[in-house]
């Protein structure tokens, strides 16, 4: 994953302020995913950041969700890292 999620206390003071709300264009950047992955994330994965809607077609997300999110992802990778399982076992 990308450097935006990097919450260091280093990195936060040599860092310009993050946004408050990214665009599903901004997502897919900073994930480095396609649209289509953002897609299935949204509608696959109960955790993952709801969308706001700005208008019909125009979404965001709070950039702070995203982050909680992807820490999720970092504590779980080290949980299954630990114990040895993988979550296809279920």
């Amino acid at each position: 994953m990308s450097d935006f999620f990097n919450t260091s206390t280093e990195s936060q003071n040599n860092a310009s302020v993050p946004p408050l709300l990214v665009t599903t264009k901004q997502v897919c950047k900073m994930l480095d995913i396609s649209n289509t992955t953002l897609w299935r994330l949204i509608h696959n994965d109960p955790n993952f950041p709801k969308k706001i809607a700005i208008t019909a077609k125009k979404h965001v997300f709070k950039y702070s969700d995203l982050c909680k999110w992807a820490e999720g992802l970092n504590a779980d990778a080290s949980k299954n890292a630990i114990t040895g399982r993988e979550k296809a076992e279920a």
